[in-house]
């Protein structure tokens, strides 16, 4: 099922736009010296996941937690 974004659905006092924007600011952070793409996407994920990794987080638990909060929030 292909999801739609809807830019003013509010869940716990935010918005999605809002929500976006907070991602888009940290890509950009991050990827300041790159384009801000699907790569910088990926590393961005990668680059978290290895932060979890050396607070010993669990990754999976992570992944599953943000992929069921971003369907809900969707």
């Amino acid at each position: 099922m292909k999801f739609k974004f809807d830019p003013n659905k509010n869940v716990h006092e935010n918005t999605n736009q809002s929500r976006a924007l907070n991602a888009s600011q940290s890509l950009k952070a991050c990827a300041k010296y790159r384009s801000a793409d699907e790569d910088a996407i990926r590393d961005l994920i990668a680059d978290l996941l290895h932060y979890a990794d050396s607070m010993d987080f669990s990754t999976t638990d992570i992944l599953r937690d943000a992929t069921d909060n971003w369907k809900a929030e969707r």
